[in-house]
């Protein structure tokens, strides 16, 4: 199944495309994606940063969060390296996690009165992902139902 998900992703790739809504495969995708240690360490070190703030907005906090956003980031960037599908939503539910986390270390830069670093590591997802995702929820669900 891997390797029919790599060239259908290929596909969608060269043609600028993303996986369909109905894809049959979405569920097999996010069972590998959440066995990924990039999967695990990144929500690991999102769940730090958030309990870092719970604790604490001092300087110090809200430094060590971003420290511990950008090792989520940082571990979102080895997952879609891993699983490049991602980038045309082969599983909504990691994408939609991935972007949870851009979320957060977007308020939290505001915050700081920081702005987005130039080397943002996941520059491509919300480039071309995100305004995908942001789409398909304006649209609510979508009538795609036909896919392999």
């Amino acid at each position: 199944l891997n390797g029919y998900i790599r060239h259908y992703d290929d596909i969608l790739a060269r043609n600028g495309e993303f996986f369909p809504r109905s894809f049959k495969l979405e569920s097999f995708v996010h069972t590998q994606v959440i066995h990924s240690p990039h999967m695990r360490a990144a929500k690991l070190a999102k769940v730090q940063a958030n309990g870092i703030l719970i604790q604490s907005d001092s300087e110090e906090a809200l430094a060590e969060a971003r420290n511990q956003l950008e090792k989520a980031l940082a571990e979102s960037r080895a997952l879609l390296d891993e699983f490049p599908s991602l980038l045309r939503l082969s599983d909504r539910l990691t994408a939609g996690e991935i972007t949870e986390t851009i979320q957060h270390y977007q308020m939290l830069l505001a915050r700081m009165g920081q702005p987005m670093p130039e080397d943002f590591p996941l520059k491509d997802f919300v480039e071309t992902t995100l305004p995908r995702l942001q789409q398909e929820l304006s649209e609510g669900v979508s009538s795609d139902t036909d896919s392999p």
